[in-house]
């Protein structure tokens, strides 16, 4: 069952792979080390880690959500997560579009710049996500801002926001066909 932690947890995985193309022990594409995790930071580990020179991205869901009265897909598919494909199936229960918050914390307007850029071209090469669950999921850009307000404190901030329209979902056991019956013009064949 996908929920929102489930998109946090994908949405902080994909910066990753792309903020360390090779792997967190090989540089990333900035010269700065990079946290990235789903939730808030803490005050008293975002700003030594500033004051260091090093940048968070954090992601959060938004507390705004909306229902989605039309399914993406069909009620019921083979689960994803079954290792035996013919005993599950998983049933699409209802439908949700949530916005998450990714913020990048950087120490100057530069790092900023570049980690935000490569937030955003990422996070909107995505489009279609599997968030593990087997069923379809929707992400798409809805806007972005900066903000300098806490430049006394040396951090510069921009924060993008993505709906997200992922379901909430129900994995059943579903019985196996193992035999057919057609019936033509009222008479069965012989078994």
């Amino acid at each position: 069952m996908a929920s929102a932690d489930d998109v946090s947890c994908f949405l902080a995985k994909r910066l990753a792979e792309a903020i360390y193309p090779q792997g967190e022990a090989e540089p990333g594409i900035v010269n700065a080390p990079v946290q990235i995790y789903p939730g808030w930071p803490v005050p008293g580990i975002l700003q030594p880690d500033i004051d260091a020179g090093g940048v968070h991205i954090s992601v959060w869901p938004l507390p705004t959500e909306r229902r989605v009265n039309t399914p993406l897909g069909r009620p019921f598919r083979k689960s994803a997560l079954s290792k035996v494909e013919s005993d599950n199936v998983v049933r699409e229960l209802r439908r949700q579009i949530k916005d998450f918050q990714i913020t990048i914390w950087a120490p100057t307007p530069l790092l900023r710049s570049k980690v935000g850029a490569a937030v955003d071209t990422t996070l909107s090469e995505e489009c279609h996500i599997d968030l593990g669950d087997g069923a379809p999921a929707l992400m798409i850009y809805a806007r972005q801002f900066d903000s300098d307000r806490a430049e006394n404190w040396h951090v510069y901030r921009r924060d993008l926001i993505f709906s997200v329209n992922f379901a909430t979902t129900q994995t059943i056991t579903a019985p196996e066909v193992i035999h057919t019956v057609v019936t033509l013009n009222g008479h069965q064949p012989p078994e």
